[in-house]
């Protein structure tokens, strides 16, 4: 009973966020908002973690699902959106002729058919829910267009694997260097599979925001999401105010603001970002932008902005940054700005008919929760 009546607690305080900052939107002429209209409570086995960076909402027949990677024994579980429970497995061998690698790093679940999977260990891999392998691939040498540089699939929530036909989308973490001027300016984040030629390229970089200086390891985070009807990818990187569009058809980008309201361009350190402790202080003593979403059925993009915390704070190693997100409409148009909970996980998040989801951390360990959000006009408080 007390663990339940700290899930509304903690929603009440969402809601109240969400409700004051519609007043303060709507002086300076904001017309939307996101209000929490429903909570998800999914049911943990034993050996499932209640914190996983890999997960696919996907839809069979008229049925829901949510297909969740839990590290622990290097499975993939199944929840019925009906009962909330797990009710299926895929098991992903690091040993054996199925052998998808060991270190399994990030899964997208596509189909019952493909599920990618990537590992630490230079390898992607495709299986099908029965945990057969169908395909594997090495990343241990530089893409076809590129010389030096080496990156291997990395498959998050954030950043999903993209399957179109015989082509496979992968988001890749390069070994390159974030502490040294210029070290990203090569580096990938983006590659291009073709599976009958075995052939990857290099589609998409860093933005020229990081030839400005050094950023060190935290700002090289990017983020993107899928719109699934115009084939584009929209990215999201940590030091740029703008998001950027690829269209997978025309091979294009494009730019387009998507900046906070309370700050401006985000600086390069100044002094050294080589240690740990150097580069984790310049982030969380700067501003960031963090994970992006597409709604198809709200028609938004919501993206994660975080706020610099006081050198005070820092002291104290009270390490939280403030957080909201900026909403934009499918023209990339900004809508709103909301401020969102420290309890929101923006990393964890999917879209679903009737809202758009992220986890709610709490200490709940037999169960996963999740809020959902929908898009409010700020007109109609009034």
């Amino acid at each position: 009973m007390k663990k339940q009546f700290l899930i509304l607690v903690i929603i009440s305080y969402l809601l109240y966020n969400c409700q004051s900052n519609e007043r303060e939107e709507s002086i300076i002429n904001y017309t939307h908002t996101l209000q929490p209209i429903d909570t998800l409570y999914f049911d943990l086995d034993s050996t499932t973690h209640n914190m996983s960076y890999s997960m696919t909402y996907f839809e069979e027949g008229e049925k829901e699902y949510l297909a969740y990677f839990s590290q622990n024994d290097n499975t993939i579980k199944y929840f019925d959106f009906d009962t909330k429970k797990i009710i299926d497995k895929t098991v992903l061998e690091q040993e054996g002729p199925n052998s998808v690698g060991k270190n399994i790093t990030g899964v997208t679940y596509i189909n019952a058919d493909t599920i990618l999977v990537s590992t630490g260990t230079y390898q992607m891999s495709i299986v099908d829910k029965k945990g057969k392998l169908k395909y594997k691939k090495d990343f241990s040498k530089p893409a076809s267009n590129q010389k030096d540089i080496i990156a291997e699939a990395n498959f998050q929530t954030v950043h999903k694997g993209i399957k179109n036909n015989q082509n496979i989308w992968i988001p890749v973490h390069a070994y390159a260097s974030s502490s040294q001027k210029g070290g990203l300016d090569n580096a990938p984040t983006l590659y291009n599979l073709d599976i009958k030629t075995n052939e990857i390229t290099s589609v998409m970089g860093f933005p020229d925001v990081y030839a400005k200086g050094v950023y060190g390891p935290n700002f090289s985070s990017f983020f993107y999401d899928y719109n699934t009807e115009r084939k584009q990818l929209v990215w999201s990187f940590a030091a740029d105010e703008s998001l950027y569009v690829y269209d997978l058809q025309s091979k294009k980008t494009s730019s387009h603001n998507a900046r906070s309201k309370y700050f401006n361009e985000i600086p390069p350190a100044t002094q050294s970002v080589d240690e740990f402790e150097e580069y984790t202080k310049f982030f969380v003593l700067s501003n960031s932008y963090g994970p992006v979403y597409y709604d198809p059925y709200q028609k938004i993009y919501v993206r994660f902005v975080e706020r610099a915390i006081s050198q005070e704070k820092y002291n104290q190693r009270e390490w939280w940054k403030k957080r909201s997100t900026v909403i934009l409409d499918e023209k990339f148009t900004i809508l709103g700005e909301v401020e969102f909970s420290e309890y929101i996980n923006p990393e964890m998040g999917f879209v679903t008919k009737k809202a758009i989801y992220f986890l709610l951390v709490n200490d709940l360990e037999d169960k996963i929760t999740f809020v959902g959000f929908k898009l409010k006009n700020i007109s109609d408080e009034k």
